[in-house]
């Protein structure tokens, strides 16, 4: 292999891992940011949803600089190095390599970002959910079964019908229970360092639901999905 190409192939392995370095700078910088959003809307955690896609335009803004940087200069280069297809295509792939990379990282943020607004939710709305309600009807104390949405719960006394509703506490089923189901999967799938996951919301039919769901989605299951209830 010539000098020149061997040269093009540092510059080129160079150029991207200035990119990676970007990435990781970006994504370092975006969590405080993200996560002060989030409180700033008063913990709503769909306030995330106004603030990941510029995020995530920002990175591939920097993915298409890598792909115009091999259509206008590093492909046309190889060519009058007289490069042979083989090492062409081995460059290629690492362009390939690097939106890959780039997904795999946007990913892990996502996942750490919501499930970390989901243990900060279960901080604040955890303590205020009950475990066990009085019937409306005869007094008598029923304990509740474990969840956060509403549900109608017999008295074992008076066999009366009680509501129970979770109130501001049906966030942690809407959304904290399946960002770190989400997140308890993707772990597992990654090697990636385990989180501390709130035992009473893992002890949730939802959880369970979306950790099957999850694994389905990642390849990792093959049977049907359960129903949450």
């Amino acid at each position: 292999m010539s000098s020149e190409i061997q040269a093009l192939q540092a510059r080129w392995e160079a150029f991207h891992a200035k990119l990676k370095e970007r990435v990781r700078a970006i994504l370092e910088e975006a969590e405080p940011g993200c996560l002060a959003v989030f409180e700033q809307g008063g913990f709503d955690p769909f306030t995330l949803s106004n603030v990941l896609p510029a995020l995530k335009r920002r990175l591939f803004d920097l993915v298409e600089t890598a792909e115009n940087t091999w259509t206008t200069q590093m492909d046309p280069a190889l060519g009058r190095a007289a490069a042979g297809p083989e090492v062409v295509d081995r460059e290629y792939d690492k362009l390939q390599a690097l939106r890959a990379w780039t997904e795999a990282e946007l990913e892990a943020f996502e996942v750490r970002l919501h499930a970390t607004a989901s243990r900060i939710l279960w901080a604040r709305l955890g303590p205020t959910v009950p475990t066990r309600l009085n019937c409306t009807q005869c007094g008598s104390p029923m304990e509740l079964p474990v969840a956060f949405v509403v549900v109608s719960v017999h008295c074992p006394s008076c066999t009366s019908v009680n509501t129970f509703n979770p109130g501001p506490a049906a966030l942690l089923d809407s959304y904290a229970i399946r960002h770190l189901a989400h997140e308890e999967v993707w772990e597992i799938r990654t090697g990636a360092e385990p989180m501390p996951k709130p035992q009473r919301l893992r002890e949730t039919s939802t959880y369970q639901a979306e950790v099957e769901a999850w694994e389905r989605r990642y390849g990792m299951r093959d049977y049907p999905i359960r129903a949450p209830y």
